[in-house]
């Protein structure tokens, strides 16, 4: 199943027109991408957690855009939706911790943080994708967490916020 989540995001990947994708495509070969998990504990703990939030992401921010009829530029949503989290390549390890399960401590294989980079979850996944490509605002927000996207009424200014949960609302 992993090798499947790599290869749709390294085929989708492929299909953006952005200067120097191949190097960010490489970094993404050459860490932990599809092996790391999407979290500690709470949401797709597992091996390869990480590539399948991030394909599932891709699918509803599209949906969501064409849904609400956005004019979002198909390379952004792209960028945004697959690599939304990659701050958290080369973040977890495996490791063991000593827990309380029906009233005995056992040894259990846990995902430990290991990750030192003092920016925040956000601010990281920007920092990351601009080390290989150029983003604009509205990708350095998306990238980042922020989970806005331009109102339709672009005039105003005003940013319009996706639902929270939008990481869960194919399930």
């Amino acid at each position: 199943m992993q090798h499947d989540f790599q290869q749709q995001i390294l085929s989708i990947l492929s299909e953006v027109k952005r200067e120097k994708i191949d190097g960010l495509i490489r970094f993404l070969e050459v860490s932990d991408f599809f092996t790391a998990p999407a979290s500690t504990k709470y949401h797709l703990a597992y091996e390869g957690g990480l590539a399948e939030l991030s394909r599932d992401v891709y699918i509803v921010f599209n949906e969501k855009c064409m849904a609400y009829s956005l004019e979002f530029d198909k390379d952004s949503i792209t960028l945004c939706g697959l690599l939304h989290d990659i701050c958290k390549t080369n973040f977890y390890r495996k490791g063991i911790k000593n827990v309380k399960e029906d009233g005995k401590r056992i040894e259990k294989d846990v995902w430990i943080v290991e990750g030192s980079f003092p920016f925040g979850h956000g601010e990281k996944s920007a920092y990351l994708l601009q080390k290989y490509i150029k983003l604009s605002d509205e990708e350095a927000l998306q990238s980042g967490g922020i989970w806005v996207l331009p109102s339709p009424k672009r005039c105003t200014g005003k940013w319009i916020r996706l639902e929270k949960n939008i990481r869960y609302s194919w399930r």
